[in-house]
């Protein structure tokens, strides 16, 4: 959006800044969610295919269809659910912005109350060994995965697979800030010890470089996840974020699991942030986990989702793929009906399998806090 512009539709306001608002009420919306609103809402009138509109918010690469359906199905509940009538799909077609939309020039002002911008950089390791790296980075997309959860209530978090080319000792962070746009840097040092895990974490507030929290951990490993959820559960506490008690609870909740299975399960997520040809190996680590913890449903959902990329990218042929992978959710569902990464997939699988929008509409409903 030129940054001299304001669009107004309906009762709604987006304007310079980035910023959603009506009745002089700010909503907080994903970056994804909203360049997706953003390419509509200029295109208003026009029908945008749904690759035109992939390639427009998603330009670094591939991602999946239901990444796409996800913030279109975010930004209907937000602007008003189906009884209005902003964003419809044309079928075989792609998106229309169909309300009316008037633009306005206005003069820049600076940036004000937009949500807060976090990155969890990778942590340094004292060693560049295997088995330090696995778990730093899937320590880090863990942790970037759980803080994603509060995007509702205000929290914009950068994928990690963006914000994991900053690393190293030397970390500049106004460097980072600069690239990223970002108000606060979760970063730290990891050391393994044996069985234990020695880390010291940190969470920076850019604009000043001040130190908000910071925390040393020196836990057995096979408390990794609850070290994980401890460390969530302190990040949101220290930012400015309202949060209800329900979701504090959630944040702070670690399931409880074998812990080689836990770190079996993280070694997957470090495979999977890489895709490509990766993916075998994450499918590999995500099966060991739950030879090590059946019951860990975590490691179910990225069975789920390496097999559907592994079919979207021809690794594995589609309907071998589809069937394996609803095998892989069924289960993870039955573990833990409540998962939302397990909706989530349910979703994905719906749109991506079998082009049922209205299914995969309600399953993401459904991973929603």
């Amino acid at each position: 959006m030129p940054r001299g512009d304001r669009y107004e539709f309906g009762s709604w306001r987006l304007e310079v800044g980035n910023v959603l608002s009506r009745a002089g009420r700010t909503v907080h919306l994903a970056p994804k969610e909203m360049a997706t609103l953003q390419t509509l809402v200029e295109n208003s009138g026009r029908v945008i295919s749904k690759d035109d509109l992939m390639s427009e918010v998603w330009p670094a690469g591939a991602v999946a269809d239901s990444s796409l359906s996800r913030c279109i199905y975010i930004l209907r509940k937000i602007l008003g659910g189906r009884r209005e009538h902003f964003i419809e799909t044309v079928a075989r077609r792609g998106f229309r912005f169909a309300a009316p939309v008037r633009r306005h020039r206005v003069a820049k002002t600076p940036e004000a109350g937009r949500p807060p911008r976090l990155a969890v950089v990778p942590f340094d390791v004292a060693g560049e060994n295997d088995d330090d790296v696995h778990l730093r980075e899937g320590l880090a997309e863990e942790l970037t995965a759980r803080l994603t959860r509060l995007y509702l209530y205000g929290l914009v978090v950068v994928a990690y697979r963006t914000a994991r080319r900053f690393r190293g000792p030397d970390l500049a962070l106004e460097t980072i800030a600069r690239e990223l746009d970002l108000d606060y840097v979760l970063a730290g040092n990891l050391h393994l010890s044996g069985k234990v895990v020695h880390l010291r974490a940190r969470l920076v507030r850019v604009r000043d470089q001040a130190q908000v929290w910071a925390e040393s951990f020196e836990r057995p490993r096979e408390d990794l996840a609850i070290m994980e959820a401890e460390i969530a559960s302190a990040i949101a506490a220290r930012l400015p974020l309202t949060l209800p008690g329900l979701e504090r609870l959630r944040l702070a909740r670690a399931l409880h699991t074998n812990p080689l299975a836990y770190e079996a399960y993280l070694q997957g997520r470090y495979y999977w942030s890489r895709r490509g040809q990766t993916l075998g190996k994450a499918l590999e680590s995500y099966q060991r986990a739950i030879e090590l913890d059946p019951g860990y449903a975590p490691a179910h959902v990225g069975i789920t989702e390496v097999l559907g990329h592994m079919a979207l990218w021809g690794q594995l042929k589609s309907g071998e793929a589809a069937a394996r992978a609803r095998r892989s959710l069924g289960r993870a569902l039955a573990l833990d009906p409540n998962l939302a990464s397990a909706h989530a997939a349910l979703g994905w699988l719906a749109s991506m399998f079998d082009g049922d929008m209205a299914a995969a509409e309600a399953s993401f409903a459904r991973a929603l806090p």
